[in-house]
């Protein structure tokens, strides 16, 4: 058999109760949103290197910080940016060529002299 405690009346204080009040927070203080910042990071890396797997992880980055991110304390410049390379990362690395290959160089000089 469980032990009951008998308590007499309400053993809480409801004068010493108060209401939670959130600090105010201003945006020059707040630290950056590490998923946007990784997926900027991310971004450039595929830029620079137009690599397609850094590319697809600073878009999953980029959407893991937004739907995170908590209202009003959102900053809208770093969003952008963090979206915008991941976008062009993405397009740097599918639609945009990266130049002839030195192997398919020279199997396209071997066809043309044949």
């Amino acid at each position: 058999m469980p032990i009951q405690l008998k308590v007499s009346g309400d053993p809480r204080r409801p004068a010493e109760a108060h209401k939670y009040e959130r600090p105010k927070v201003n945006l020059d203080e707040q630290p950056p949103d590490m998923f946007l910042l990784m997926g900027l990071a991310l971004g450039l890396l595929s830029l620079i290197f137009k690599a397609k797997i850094p590319a697809w992880g600073s878009l999953a980055l980029c959407l893991c910080g937004v739907a995170n991110a908590k209202s009003g304390h959102s900053d809208i410049k770093q969003f952008v940016s963090s979206i915008t390379f991941a976008l062009f990362g993405l397009v740097s690395s599918y639609l945009l060529p990266v130049g002839r290959r030195p192997d398919a160089a020279a199997a396209a000089a071997a066809g043309a002299g044949a």
